[in-house]
């Protein structure tokens, strides 16, 4: 018969254990020098890209502007600024476009003192806008007496415009002048009559 011998259990030895420094050099990290770079590599590393990442978001935010110049520069907040800036950099700002701001008033028309069978028109037109406009198209409309239309014309700036103000192209901001127009008399049925400004 075998005689059976029991063997002595065997000890399992602890794994080993590894203290990090993070301020040790490489020498003192695990694996020698193959062991993480000191976080001041990761610092330096990161701000040699900072000064191109702020000259990428620099450009990108020019180049918005400039995309929304025809925009910003009606605005009277930023107009300013914006002339300004392209007389330096020459760029062209587009010319102030409020047609609202226009405005006729003091409409008064009479017989034309020369010529048969025609009137005249007086009126004032001004500019109530922070900036200079162009002079606008004004359009004339005659109505009898139930309202209905019987005679209308546009009125071009090279038509009213004369004497010194011949050739102008810009009514100044806050400036009225006084305009005087010549029509073909529409007939006796047209006893209403209204001007606004139209086609800029």
């Amino acid at each position: 018969m075998t005689e059976v011998t029991a063997e002595a259990p065997r000890e399992i030895a602890p794994p080993p254990v590894f203290h990090f420094d993070p301020d040790a050099g490489p020498d003192h990290l695990p694996g020698g020098s193959r062991g993480f770079p000191p976080r001041s590599a990761f610092r330096m590393s990161s701000l040699k890209w900072l000064p191109g990442i702020l000259l990428l978001l620099c450009t990108l935010a020019v180049q918005w502007a400039y995309l929304n110049l025809a925009v910003f520069s009606q605005d009277e907040r930023y107009r300013d600024h914006i002339l300004t800036v392209c007389r330096i950099a020459g760029c062209r700002v587009p010319d102030y476009h409020h047609p609202a701001l226009l405005e006729t008033r003091d409409l008064m028309i009479r017989t034309h003192p020369e010529a048969p069978q025609a009137l005249t028109a007086d009126v004032l037109l001004r500019n109530g806008g922070a900036f200079r406009q162009k002079f606008p198209g004004l359009r004339l409309d005659f109505t009898d007496v139930r309202g209905n239309l019987v005679a209308s014309r546009v009125f071009q700036p090279d038509e009213y415009l004369s004497g010194e103000m011949q050739g102008s192209r810009y009514l100044l901001a806050h400036t009225e002048v006084r305009l005087s127009l010549e029509m073909v008399d529409p007939g006796v049925n047209a006893l209403g009559y209204q001007m606004q400004v139209v086609g800029i």
